[in-house]
C-alpha cells in the first residue's frame, strides 16, 4: 500500500512538473523575467490542490495568453502647425547672449541695443544696475554719455527732493513729526551713500548725520529693527565691526519679535564681520545655519565653499 502510493505521488510530481513548464514556456512572453517564480507557483498550486490544481494552472495559462485590456484613445483633434505659430508668439531674446554690461559697454554694438540696455537696468534701479549705469557716463558715445548722465541725475534729484521735504518737516516742533522726520532723513541720506551720489571726503560727515537722525528716530521708534540695522551698517562702513556687530544682533532679535520674515538678510553682514575679525569658525556657523545663502544666486556659491 505505501509502495503504491509512494508510486502514485512520484507520477503526480513527474506530471505536474511537466504541466508546470509546459505552462511556464507557454507565458515566457508574457512574462519574461518571471519564468522560475511562475514555475514555482504552479507547481505549489498542484501540490497544494491535488488535481484541481492542474485545471486551475491550465485555465490561468489560458486566460494570460488571450487577455486581452480595452484602452481608452486618448480624446485628440488634428494641430495644424502652420495656422498654431500664426497665433504663437515667439519670443526673442532682446540682448542676445551678451551680458548687459557688454552689451552697454560694447561700441559695436547697435545703439539702440545699448539705450535700450540703458533704460532697462534704470526701470529696477539697485546698486548693481546703479553702478554699470555709472559707468557709461565715460562712453566715448556722446548719446549714451548724455543718457546715462540723465539717469543719474534724475535720481539725485528725486533723493534730494525727499530730503527737503523732510527736512522742512524736521524743522517742526511736534515731536512726533519731527522723529518721523528725522527717521526719513536718515534712510534717505543713507540712499545717497549706498548709491554713491556724494564725494567720499563727505561720506564720514553723512555718517555722522545719519546716527544723529536714527538715535532722534528712536524718540518715537525705540524697537523698530530696520533703525538699528541700519544703525549697524553705519558703523561697519566706519569701519567698527564689534559696534555694528551690536546693533546687527539687536535688530534680528526685534525683527524675529515682530515675525519680520525676511529678517535674515543680516546674516551676510554678520559673515562678512567675523571674516574680518579673523573669526573663521563662527563665520562657518552662520553661513551653514541660514538657509538665506541657498536662496541666493550670489551667496550659495560661497556657503558651497564653506561648508565643506
Amino acid at each position: 500500500m505505501d509502495n503504491r502510493l509512494l508510486t502514485t505521488l512520484l507520477l503526480y510530481g513527474v506530471f505536474a512538473l511537466i504541466t508546470a513548464t509546459f505552462c511556464t514556456l507557454k507565458l515566457e512572453k508574457s512574462f519574461p523575467k518571471q519564468k522560475s517564480s511562475l514555475l514555482s507557483f504552479f507547481l505549489l498550486l498542484m501540490f497544494a490542490i491535488p488535481l484541481l490544481g492542474i485545471l486551475i494552472v491550465l485555465w490561468l495559462t489560458y486566460y494570460f495568453r488571450h487577455v486581452t485590456y480595452i484602452s481608452e484613445e486618448p480624446d485628440y483633434k488634428e494641430i495644424r502647425f502652420d495656422e498654431f505659430y500664426t497665433h504663437f508668439p515667439v519670443v526673442k531674446r532682446k540682448f542676445g547672449e551678451s551680458a548687459m554690461h557688454e552689451v552697454m559697454q560694447t561700441d559695436k554694438m547697435p545703439l539702440s541695443l545699448r539705450l535700450n540696455a540703458l533704460s532697462a537696468l534704470a526701470e529696477h534701479t539697485n546698486k548693481t544696475h546703479f553702478s554699470l549705469i555709472k559707468k557709461m557716463l565715460s562712453s566715448h558715445n556722446d548719446e549714451i554719455r548724455l543718457f546715462s548722465f540723465s539717469i543719474v541725475d534724475k535720481l539725485e534729484q528725486e533723493i534730494n527732493e525727499k530730503i527737503h521735504q523732510a527736512q522742512q518737516q524736521y524743522r517742526s516742533e511736534n515731536k512726533e513729526a519731527k522723529a518721523k522726520a528725522a527717521q526719513s532723513l536718515a534712510f534717505l541720506y543713507w540712499e545717497l551713500i549706498y548709491f554713491e551720489l556724494i564725494d567720499d571726503i563727505l561720506v564720514d560727515t553723512i555718517l555722522n548725520d545719519i546716527e544723529t537722525y536714527i538715535r532722534e528716530a528712536f524718540v518715537l521708534f525705540p524697537n523698530e529693527y530696520s533703525l538699528y540695522f541700519l544703525l549697524g551698517r553705519v558703523y561697519f562702513k566706519k569701519g567698527n565691526h564689534h559696534q555694528a556687530k551690536q546693533y546687527f544682533h539687536k535688530a534680528i532679535e526685534l525683527g524675529e519679535r515682530q515675525n519680520i520674515k525676511n529678517i535674515h538678510f543680516i546674516q551676510p553682514y554678520l559673515a562678512e564681520i567675523d571674516y574680518n575679525l579673523r573669526a573663521f569658525s563662527k563665520v562657518k556657523d552662520t553661513i551653514i545655519k541660514t538657509e538665506y545663502f541657498n536662496l541666493n544666486h550670489k551667496l550659495n556659491p560661497i556657503k558651497e565653499i564653506w561648508a565643506r
